[in-house]
């Protein structure tokens, strides 16, 4: 599409040289470099293709514009809050995931997917003002995402597991000691991370889903991270493709 508008941008620019670099100035007449002396006719339709070129110009322009503009919508973040405070996202969780555990793995960093949920669906019922609670936490908000109803994911990159927990325990606080009336509910987190595997979203999510629903199952530990092993993972590994 920009190629098509370039072309025609510069065929409309060079069609413009060959009209009014012919024009030379001879005593006080306009001639062509053919000595053609230019008529009111001439410069009737000189003017007429002028008016079409501008035309060109003026259109080629307008759509670039509104590619460009389009471009732009199609690269905002991965959600918006809508009116109705629902999540509407561009991409499914596990292809979000994927696509940045294959960044992480080409730069060789870890990665480390947190899910974060509540009981009686207390998150679903205040989604606006939770969401603007993890924006103040965690800066890459193209990172946050809507799991389920009731579940936010947050991917941190460049970040091992412990330091992933520390993070949560953080955002956990400022949650805590919030002052907004609508956020005085428990909430629990299921983490995991990458740790130097070649992984897909599917499993890295179903590892942090295992780990939320075990948080949720006991009071005690409100925050609890799935601790992959890379050999085993390896060894499984092995196995699939004998099998």
């Amino acid at each position: 599409m920009l190629i098509l508008l370039f072309s025609i941008l510069f065929l409309s620019f060079n069609f413009t040289l060959f009209f009014f670099e012919t024009i030379e100035i001879n005593n006080s007449n306009v001639t062509f470099s053919m000595d053609t002396v230019l008529t009111h006719e001439n410069i009737y339709i000189l003017l007429v293709k002028f008016s079409i070129i501008l035309a060109i110009y003026l259109t080629s322009l307008i759509i670039l514009l509104i590619y460009i503009n389009s471009n732009k919508k199609e690269s905002i973040k991965k959600f918006v809050l809508d009116d109705n405070s629902t999540v509407k996202m561009d991409s499914e969780p596990n292809q979000i995931i994927t696509n940045e555990l294959r960044k992480s793995a080409s730069f060789d960093q870890d990665i480390v997917l947190t899910l974060v949920g509540s009981h009686e669906n207390n998150i679903k019922q205040n989604r606006s003002d939770f969401y603007n609670m993890l924006k103040k936490q965690f800066p890459f908000h193209d990172l946050i995402f809507k799991y389920d109803d009731n579940t936010f994911g947050i991917l941190l990159p460049n970040m091992d597991l412990e330091k992933g927990i520390k993070q949560i325990e953080k955002f956990d606080q400022l949650f805590v000691s919030s002052s907004s009336t609508s956020l005085k509910f428990p909430i629990m987190f299921g983490l995991s991370s990458r740790n130097g595997r070649l992984i897909s979203g599917s499993i890295i999510l179903k590892e942090a889903k295992a780990a939320l629903n075990k948080s949720m199952s006991d009071k005690n530990f409100p925050i609890i991270g799935f601790r992959p092993n890379p050999a085993q993972y390896r060894e499984y590994l092995s196995k699939q493709k004998i099998n």
